[in-house]
């Protein structure tokens, strides 16, 4: 069996988390009173964060088909695309998705990890993740370490767990906080290649129930603030956003949905949802960065009993 050592524990008071630094600095385990709240994949790793497969290297030309999701949070750049310079064609990715972060920084609760130089994208990532007594601390840095300009804007990408009995419950989902001074629909489909997500916009806020569907959302006048709410938990995020400013698809959040399908999905190069899950997306703006310029991303993460 492959080895993932070390797997970094780190905890303060209610709040547990463990980080696999192999695995693109990935947080694999987020737990609050001894509760999991990501998803991580069944498939791919044991209760004990074992890869149960031998890791894949994608190269290049790599498509969905061969991703392998490892599930939690991680934080890449975006936009994502594959149209050429200036969009990340990932993932798979074999750098700062897939690839080893080193540890530059640990104690007991805190650890910082940063990634090779990707010479696609020209950027370094950095992760500091950071556990209180009662919230969690995500900070993404983007820096310039190529030769050229580059914009880009930090994302963090976490999958959270949703079962059936989540989905089924009346109240659960994702809310929203939308800025009402702020003109526009404050939710714009990014895809909906499955399904449809259903939204209800009242008092400055946006409700997405558990849908069966897949797809993703955009949330233009976002104020970050946004809730996932569960049977039993809920988590509260919190993030900058900076109105004027420009996003990756005009939106300082983002939501995916998916739950298991039988098949891949149309158009997306081989990428077939095997699980029921959805992926809070906050973003920093889009920034010009000369070399040695970096952007940043700060998110709380505060979980509470429901």
């Amino acid at each position: 069996m492959t080895e993932l050592a070390p797997v970094l524990r780190l905890g303060s008071g209610a709040i547990g988390v463990a980080v696999v630094p192999r695995l693109g600095g990935r947080m694999l385990s987020f737990r609050f009173h001894d509760e999991e709240l990501l998803w991580r994949n069944p498939a791919l790793l044991d209760e004990r964060l074992r890869p149960r497969v031998p890791l894949d290297e994608p190269g290049p030309s790599a498509t969905f088909a061969h991703w392998q999701n490892w599930g939690g949070d991680k934080s890449w750049p975006a936009p994502q695309g594959w149209q050429g310079e200036g969009q990340w064609p990932g993932p798979p990715d074999a750098v700062l998705d897939a690839g080893p972060y080193e540890v530059r920084e640990r104690t007991s609760s805190r650890v910082t990890l940063e990634s090779a130089p990707d010479e696609r994208t020209g950027l370094t990532v950095r992760r500091t993740i950071e556990c209180g007594a009662d919230d969690l601390v995500v900070e993404t840095r983007i820096r310039n370490t190529g030769s050229r300009d580059v914009r880009w804007s930090a994302w963090e990408v976490a999958q959270f767990l949703v079962t059936e009995r989540d989905a089924r419950s009346p109240g659960t989902g994702v809310y929203v906080e939308i800025d009402r001074r702020r003109a526009g629909d404050p939710v714009r489909t990014i895809f909906s290649p499955h399904g449809r997500i259903a939204t209800a916009v009242a008092e400055g806020l946006v409700h997405v129930p558990f849908p069966d569907a897949v797809g993703k959302l955009g949330f233009p006048t976002a104020d970050g603030r946004v809730r996932l709410v569960r049977e039993h938990l809920l988590v509260d995020i919190s993030f900058p956003v900076e109105p004027e400013a420009q996003y990756p698809n005009d939106s300082p959040f983002q939501l995916w949905t998916q739950l298991p399908l039988s098949e891949p999905l149309d158009g997306f190069e081989g990428l077939q949802p095997d699980a029921r899950l959805v992926e809070l997306e906050p973003l920093s703006p889009l920034r010009g960065l000369a070399p040695g310029e970096s952007a940043s991303l700060r998110v709380v993460w505060r979980p509470q009993e429901r």
